[in-house]
């Protein structure tokens, strides 16, 4: 078995346990924060061939071969994610229990920093700086990016 096909292997196991515990205890255990963000980051660099930096790197989280900067987002909810700020690129996956994801957005990551104002004002960040984007709005986007701006998958 190929590291590709174990990580997927763990990443369902994952999302198995945590179905368990919710089960067992009837609390929610979603996989999100740093665990599902990781995950992502693994898919992009195996899947997009992204160059990662090591975590916690402001704003961004690799580069691509030509050397673009990319904002990696990885969801399990089918509603929204959050955007750190402007960045050359920005991948958004979904990732299901099944370990496969589906590329919700892929493309220049100024176009949905930018496309977060509501009547023409800039949305409100939270704490931390970060914007909460709506995942049908970056599907939105997605359809009309242009190819050369998108990651190529490997």
């Amino acid at each position: 078995m190929d590291n590709v096909e174990t990580i997927k292997k763990y990443v369902i196991e994952l999302f198995a346990v945590a179905k368990k515990l919710g089960d067992l205890t009837g609390r929610p255990f979603p996989l999100d924060g740093h665990t599902l963000g990781s995950i992502g980051e693994v898919y992009a660099a195996i899947h997009y061939g992204i160059k990662l930096h090591a975590p916690g790197h402001a704003i961004y989280d690799g580069v691509t071969s030509d050397g673009r900067s990319v904002q990696i987002k990885a969801t399990q909810k089918n509603d929204s994610t959050y955007v750190k700020g402007e960045t050359d690129l920005l991948l958004v996956l979904l990732i299901d229990s099944s370990g496969d994801f589906e590329e919700v957005y892929n493309g220049d990551g100024k176009r949905p920093w930018h496309a977060l104002n509501r009547f023409g004002k800039p949305r409100d960040t939270d704490k931390a700086g970060d914007k909460i984007i709506p995942l049908r709005q970056l599907r939105k986007l997605n359809i009309s990016t242009s190819p050369e701006d998108k990651i190529p998958l490997i």
